[in-house]
């Protein structure tokens, strides 16, 4: 499906979720765990956003050049593709302020990384406090 873009930009990351949320009510207390590890992100090991399970329904926080600092909504349907809508942040420090945010959504959940990304990390690997070394 197409990416719905939400009209307005937001002034932090709490008031764009608070509009995602408006929009897609949910219990997103899941962590999604990133598992990128290309030349243009890097996310594996850190929670990138969180989930609402039963509805088969996450969100993400993200960065690209085009898009700025903003957050990625998706919803899979069944039988079809996924909706997906993307609420832009502005920020002048857009990379920086995304990984503070993962950095401190991980803080808390380092212990319960998925076996399978932990293994992909490097199964060594521990968590140093901002990073895994």
């Amino acid at each position: 499906m197409v990416e719905i873009v939400h009209p307005t930009t937001f002034s932090s990351v709490e008031t764009a979720k608070a509009q995602m949320e408006a929009d897609h009510p949910g219990s997103y207390t899941a962590p999604w765990w990133g598992d990128k590890a290309t030349e243009h992100i890097n996310n594996r090991g850190f929670v990138i956003g969180f989930q609402d399970t039963s509805k088969a329904a996450r969100w993400r926080l993200d960065y690209d050049p085009q898009k700025g600092l903003h957050i990625n909504w998706v919803q899979d349907i069944k039988g079809s593709d996924q909706a997906k809508e993307c609420y832009k942040i502005s920020s002048i420090r857009a990379e920086t302020t995304m990984q503070d945010y993962m950095i401190g959504w991980t803080k808390s959940r380092h212990d319960d990384i998925p076996a399978d990304i932990k293994q992909r990390l490097g199964a060594d690997k521990q968590w140093r406090g901002a990073y895994w070394a």
